[in-house]
This record gives structure tokens, sequence and C-alpha cells, in this order.
């Protein structure tokens, strides 16, 4: 036998198996399958139009198992334990109100995978109550502000602004009128 570390022949060792093995005598045959790791999973939910006013979706457990063997499915809800599933697990409005997060999981003999956390989809969006009354706040502030600097520079220049109403009411015209 060729020793793959240098280039002197060798006998092999005995008892140690040099990949042939006879199973004549049993009659039993066995076969070798690689198994891969299974990848990080993502969610996809179904329909795409799913939303607060749905009544239910459809959250799939995706990723590409092709030659991970046998692989098994498990959801988490928020922060609550892994439960094992099928590769689809619908999700129902009444009973998933105030979950705000699902996970996915794939496990095969050989590995296994999280998924992200999906947001829930039956959480409305927040209103932004507060951004709508900040704005109108700011608008109310800017629009006195404006106001204030008009009123401001009226009566700072309220004399100009007389010679441009009526140039026969200004204090100037008076005095060139008696000269």
């Amino acid at each position: 036998m060729k020793n793959p570390v240098s280039e002197k022949e060798s006998d092999p060792l005995p008892n140690i198996f040099d990949g042939e093995m006879s199973l004549e005598s049993s009659g039993v045959g066995y076969e070798a399958v690689l198994i891969k790791d299974v990848p990080k999973p993502s969610i996809w939910v179904s329909p795409l139009t799913c939303s607060p006013e749905s009544d239910q979706c459809t959250l799939t457990c995706e990723g590409n198992t092709a030659g991970a063997g046998p692989v098994t499915y498990s959801w988490k809800t928020g922060d609550g334990n892994w439960t094992e599933s099928e590769r689809d697990v619908i999700v129902i409005k009444g009973e998933h109100r105030h979950v705000k997060t699902f996970t996915c999981k794939m496990k095969n003999p050989v590995s296994e995978e999280e998924s992200a956390a999906h947001m829930i989809l039956f959480l409305p969006a927040d209103s932004g109550l507060w951004i709508k009354v900040l704005g109108a706040v700011m608008r109310s502030l800017a629009l006195l502000a404006l106001l204030g600097v008009v009123v401001f520079a009226v009566w700072r220049n309220r004399e100009t602004l007389r010679k441009l109403m009526c140039p026969c009411q200004s204090r100037e015209s008076d005095y060139e009128n008696e000269v």
C-alpha cells in the first residue's frame, strides 16, 4: 500500500479498517448517506397582503434542505418555548393577538439553525400619535413666530409703511409742504 505521507510503500497495519468489508456471511447490506447541515432558515409570509386587517396568515420556515436528510421544524412565539411542528404554520389573529415575534428552527441529525425573529403581523402599526401632536405644536409655534416677526417688522417700520400706504400723511411730506 502506498503511504500518502511519503513515497515509500508500506504494509497496512493489522486490525485497522482499510475500506473493505465483507458482508457475505450476514446477508445484510448498508448504505452510507452524507447528510448536509441545514441552512439558516427565513420566514416567508403568505398571502403577501397579510396585515392587521387579516384574520389569519401562513408562515413558512423556508430554506434549501436538499441533501440535509430528514429535517424537523419547530416554532417559537415571542419568548416562549420551542414547539415541534410542520414547515408551515397558520397564525390566527384571535389566538396570536399579543404575540410580537415568530421564530422558526430547522433541525436534522447533524445540525440545527434558527431564523431571525419575524415581527408579528397582527399588531397595529404604531399610530405615531405623539408625532402628530408634536407636528401640530411645532406648526403652531412656527406660525406664531412668523406672526410675531411680521408684527415687529410693521411696528419697527411703521413710518416707512405710512409713506408707502399714503404718502400724503407722512411727516416728511408735511414738512416739505411747509417749506
